[in-house]
This record gives structure tokens, C-alpha cells and sequence, in this order.
């Protein structure tokens, strides 16, 4: 099996490292020297922060509209610093994190610091006393202190009104939760107030987008986020992103041949590198906004993916869900496969179905949306157990609506997936997630089917044959696989009866060889996440009911980074181990199957399934110890 690198090692050379090298590095005409103080300087080598769940950001781009636009009640505006506190209520009310500004006077810079200086940071601010200070604190950089800290700072220099060159900036913030780092750049490129200025723009844009590919060449380890008033719409995108790598954070669809922007596309923009997931893109034009501002407030929420994922190389998911597979049934005799694998990976032998029901069905769609089964729990609404009868073909997961799965998350953000069933009530997920579908939940439209490949066959054998195909010709950025030969063994000669256990050995030689399809790829093995856990147990013949057979199902995680022989409990103390019962959903949880969709989304740096309510803090951790 692949040995599982040192996780604190690896983030400390690749945090570390970004720092250092961005310090030796990055060189622009103009440059804020510092002198990183003793606690910035640990920052600079954060491998001892919690890092095993994404780092989840909320940015704007705000034009204030200068105070020398209103200073004698033009247009019917108030003055600049009454439209600042104005604004400052807007940052507020909106979680805004980091706002790139554009307009901002000294009138205006005084009232943010007044009012917002004990909760934020502002840069360049008066800090740069060059003979552009005026230009230069108009594109001032705001960030939370409680979430972030500057530990470089720098400019670049690009063309203004006239052609006067500016240095805009650029700072390099680190996340004081989850050690991210991030660069950050805000501009105001030229309008048309001294005449056609469109050459301007254009060589801003050029120069703005080799800046940043030099960057990204430089540290490719570190997001860049781009904001400003570009003065331009389909001139800057199409122009802009066929010379960088950054996209907008509201869609648009660029080729090496074709450029579609996105839906109403504004001048103010905020663009990112592709390592960056966007979701919630707002551009706000309330009547309290059109007081304060001639431009919309416009912010966007960016996800990317955990220091800990991105050190250990993590880029896709592989979830197998085996039905009526009770904890008990596992032995180094039975299952000498999946006993291994609690030495190589991290596990529990004592994870929970959802506490209202055992059933497979039910069970197997809330890994798919983090969602418990009943609505009274705030579930997905599927309680039933079979999906068999003629009248019930056609449903699908509804629960006073369309419900989000794992599926929509991957593919509204540009990843395949699949799905495969030796159940026929797979079907469900099929009708519902393939079939029906709905519109994207961010900026670029791949579509309304959530499932890129899918089929249900008859037996395992034939189900895992197609995962290892998958797995050999092209492994998708999710796959979940649903195995039920198990669950009718059980239900037909009874759980653990000689003719099941039988049947499990059979099984765990399959799920062998696809870890062995898995493991022994070059383009799987150091970049796959591997879960393998149960959405039923049994006891008799049956695979409901109050036994502690029914509920108690295994978890397995196998991965780069991965920490081998580590109890899941044990990664993670927000969990509650439950000893022997069934546990409720008030209080401290045990880890459920249920957990898996937002595992997965965390991982792969995406937004949690939006209605979902296990583990929605992407917080599960299979990394490290906390």
C-alpha cells in the first residue's frame, strides 16, 4: 500500500516555503517594506494551526463613490463621510471579510478607521506617501483581523488617468484558523472622464494579467483574488481572461476560441485563480445602497480547498456504501481486506445510521445530502424503504423542494461524477439527481443532470467491474458506488448466518481489488480519497429495528495524509462516541454515514450541500490530530 506522508512536515515545507518565498520574491516598482513582527514570523510557518477544513471567505468589491463627487450634495447624495458610515453599516450587515475599495478619500478612509479599525485592517491607507497617495489610498484593501493577517504587502505599477503610472496593491493575507494563504489585489482602472481611455484600460488589463500569471508561476500554491471597478464589461473579461488563469466569481465561460460573460455582468469585478470556488455572487442595488453609492455593492463567497487536502495532494473522491453491513460482522477472518485497512487509514467500528431510521434507502440518500431522512429533522423526506411498486417510478428526493446533494456541489463546480447501483432502488437516485436535476447553484451552467455517468446492474461483481474500468480509463472527481449483494443475503439466510458470512468474504475480496484498481493507478493513487462505510446494518433477518445490530455501521478513510491506525473518534472529539445505544439528534453526535457529503465537499475545497445539516462546518477531519 502507498506510504502515508507526514502530514506536519509536509504542511510546514509547503506553508512555510509560499511565505519564505514570497518574501525573496515577489518585487514590484514600489513595495511596503516589513519587518514581520515576532507573531507574524510564526504565522509565516502555521503547521501547528487546525487546517482540515476549508477556508470559507466572503469578498466585495465596493465603490464608494469619492468624497469629492458629493461634497456640495451632487446628485442628492450626502457627504462622503456620511456615505461611509453608510457604508460601514452595508460591511457590517453583510459579513463583508475583505473589500477591495475604490474611490476612498481621506474623508472617507478616517470614517472606516473610526468606526471599523478595531475589527479591520485597511491598506495601503496612509501608508504609502509617494506622489500618487491620493490614487493610491483610493484602492485601499480592508480584511478582519480575527480572520486574517498580512504578512506581505507590495505594489505594481499600471497606467491611470492620462496615462499617470499607479502602484495598486497587492497583499498577501494568512488565515488565523486554517493557515491559508491568500493574495489580494484591488484596482480602479481608467473611466473615460479625459476622453477615450479604452487604450488605458487595455494596457492595464495587460499588465494586470502578467502580474498575476508571474505571480501564480512564482507561488502556485497561493489563491490570487482580483477586485476592482474595471470600467469596462465584455472588453475587460474577454481581454483579461484570455491572458491569466483568474475567472469571475459570477460565471462567464471563456475557450481558447469563444468568451461568454456572465449574466449581467457589471464593471465592478471580482475575479479569482481556479483553485477558488465562488458561490452566493450578489451585486446589491437597494435603495439604502443607491444613497450610498453610484455602484452596486457586489460580493461573492470563495471556498478553497483545506491546507491539509491540498498538502497530501487530494483531488477526487471514490465513496463505496455497502448495505446491511453491521459493525459486527467484522473480523480479521471474515473481512482480512477491510480489518487492513483500519491499520492504513483512519476508522470507527462504531458510527451511527441516522437515529430515526436503519434503513438502507433512506440512509443512502442522506450521505448523499447530509441530510437526516425524516422532515421533522430537517431531512430529505425519503422514509420509505423499498422504491419497487409502478406508482412510485417516478418519484423523486423532495422535501418542499428540489434537495441538493453531494452531486450538485461537484458538478455545479465544474467536476464529473457517477454513480453506480446493484440496487434497484438506486433507480431514486438516478430519477432525481440525473434524470430531474436543477439549475446550477453558481455563475457557469454545466447543466441541469448532477451525474455525469450512471447505471445500475444486477450483482456487485458487475458493479465494482465498472468502478475499476472507471478507476483505469478516467476516475472521476466523484464516484459513489452502492453494493447490495449483502443486504439480500441477509435478509434471505439471516445477518451473520454462515451463507452471509460466506457472502461478506466474497465481498471483501471484491472491494480488495478495488482498492488494489485504486491504489495501484499513478493518477488514483496519491490523489484519491477512498470512504467505505455502511447505510444499513441487520440482525436477524431484518435491517430495521431498535437492535444495536440495525444502527452501529463501520467508516473506513484511506488517503494520502491519512493518518493509518487512527480512530475517527479520536481525529475528532466534537464527535461523541456513543458507547452501545442509539443516540438522538440533540447533543453532541456520533459520526454517521450522513457525514460523508460534506467530508467530500470539504475535501475537494466546494461549499457543503446547501440544506444539509451533518457536518455543514466541513470540520470532519481525517487528516490529523487536532
Amino acid at each position: 500500500m502507498p506510504q502515508v506522508k507526514p502530514l506536519a512536515s509536509a504542511l510546514a515545507v509547503i506553508v512555510g516555503s509560499l511565505a519564505l518565498a514570497a518574501a525573496s520574491t515577489l518585487h514590484a516598482t514600489h513595495r511596503d517594506t516589513l519587518t514581520p513582527s515576532r507573531e507574524e514570523a510564526r504565522l509565516t510557518s502555521a503547521a501547528e494551526l487546525p487546517q482540515v477544513q476549508p477556508t470559507r471567505v466572503r469578498i466585495s468589491t465596493f465603490n464608494v463613490l469619492g468624497y469629492g463627487h458629493t461634497m456640495n450634495g451632487e446628485r442628492g447624495f450626502a457627504d462622503g463621510r456620511t456615505r461611509q458610515l453608510m457604508a460601514n453599516q452595508l460591511i457590517r450587515a453583510n459579513n463583508l471579510e475583505i473589500v477591495g475599495f475604490q474611490e476612498m478619500e481621506p474623508p472617507q478612509i478616517n470614517a472606516f478607521k473610526e468606526e471599523m479599525g478595531a475589527s479591520y485592517d485597511l491598506w495601503p491607507a496612509y501608508d504609502y506617501q509617494g506622489s500618487a497617495a491620493v490614487n493610491v489610498r483610493a484602492n485601499s484593501i480592508a480584511w478582519r483581523k480575527d480572520e486574517w493577517t498580512a504578512i506581505e504587502k507590495t505594489y505594481y505599477d499600471a497606467p491611470y488617468f492620462k496615462g499617470v503610472n499607479v502602484p495598486k496593491p497587492i497583499v498577501l493575507l494568512q488565515n488565523n484558523l486554517t493557515g491559508q494563504q491568500l493574495y489580494v489585489t484591488n484596482t480602479h482602472n481608467p473611466a473615460n472622464t479625459f476622453g477615450n481611455a479604452q487604450s488605458l484600460r487595455n494596457q492595464s488589463v495587460d499588465i494586470q494579467a502578467k502580474k498575476f500569471e508571474e505571480l501564480r508561476a512564482l507561488h502556485p500554491g497561493v489563491p490570487i483574488v482580483f477586485t476592482g471597478d474595471m470600467n469596462d464589461r465584455k472588453n475587460f473579461y474577454c481581454r483579461f481572461t484570455a491572458k491569466s488563469s483568474l475567472r469571475a466569481a459570477n460565471g462567464g465561460v471563456r475557450t481558447s476560441s469563444s468568451c461568454q460573460l456572465p449574466t449581467s455582468p457589471q464593471i465592478d469585478w471580482i475575479m479569482g485563480t481556479t483553485d477558488i470556488n465562488w458561490s452566493g455572487y450578489q451585486q446589491l442595488r437597494t435603495p439604502y445602497i443607491k444613497k450610498t453609492t453610484d455602484h452596486p455593492l457586489i460580493w461573492a463567497d470563495a471556498t478553497i480547498k483545506p491546507v491539509a487536502a491540498q498538502a497530501a495532494g487530494i483531488q477526487r473522491a471514490l465513496v463505496l456504501d455497502i448495505e446491511g453491513l453491521p459493525s459486527a460482522a467484522l473480523s480479521p477472518q471474515n473481512t482480512p481486506f477491510l480489518w487492513s485497512l483500519r491499520n492504513s487509514g483512519a476508522s470507527t467500528l462504531n458510527a451511527r445510521t441516522n437515529a430515526e431510521t436503519s434503513g438502507a434507502l433512506p440512509n443512502l440518500i442522506s450521505m448523499l445530502t447530509g441530510r437526516a431522512a425524516a422532515t421533522g429533522y430537517g431531512g430529505h423526506g425519503v422514509t420509505w424503504f423499498k422504491d419497487n411498486p409502478a406508482k412510485k417510478k417516478r418519484r423523486t428526493v423532495k422535501a418542499g423542494g428540489y434537495v441538493r446533494s453531494v452531486f450538485d456541489q461537484v458538478h455545479d463546480w465544474g467536476g464529473s461524477t457517477s454513480f453506480m447501483s446493484s440496487d434497484p432502488m438506486g433507480r431514486l437516485v438516478l430519477r432525481t439527481w440525473r434524470d430531474a436535476g436543477a439549475a446550477d447553484g453558481q455563475g457557469v451552467d454545466y447543466g441541469k443532470s448532477k451525474v455525469s455517468v450512471a447505471s445500475i446492474r444486477k450483482n456487485d461483481a458487475m458493479a465494482i467491474k465498472v468502478v475499476k474500468d472507471q478507476l483505469r480509463i478516467n476516475p472521476r472527481a466523484l464516484s459513489v458506488v452502492q453494493l447490495s449483494s449483502l443486504a439480500r443475503n441477509g435478509k434471505k439466510s439471516g445477518y451473520l448466518s454462515p451463507a452471509y458470512l460466506k457472502a461478506l468474504r466474497g465481498l471483501d475480496r471484491r472491494l480488495s481489488t478495488v482498492f488494489t484498481a485504486l491504489a495501484g493507478n499513478s493518477r488514483t493513487a496519491a490523489s484519491t480519497l477512498l470512504v467505505i462505510t455502511a447505510d444499513s446494518g441487520g440482525h436477524g433477518q431484518k435491517a430495521t429495528g431498535s437492535t444495536a445490530q440495525n444502527y452501529t455501521v463501520p467508516m473506513f478513510v484511506w488517503g494520502s495524509g491519512v493518518p493509518g491506525g487512527t480512530d475517527l473518534y479520536a481525529l475528532n472529539p466534537g464527535y461523541a462516541d456513543p458507547g452501545p445505544g442509539q443516540v438522538s439528534y440533540a447533543g453532541a453526535q456520533p459520526i454517521r454515514p450522513s457525514a460523508v457529503a460534506n467530508l467530500v465537499t470539504g475535501v475537494l475545497g466546494l461549499p457543503a450541500v446547501p440544506g444539509s445539516t451533518a457536518g455543514v462546518a466541513q470540520d470532519f477531519n481525517v487528516f490529523k490530530q487536532p
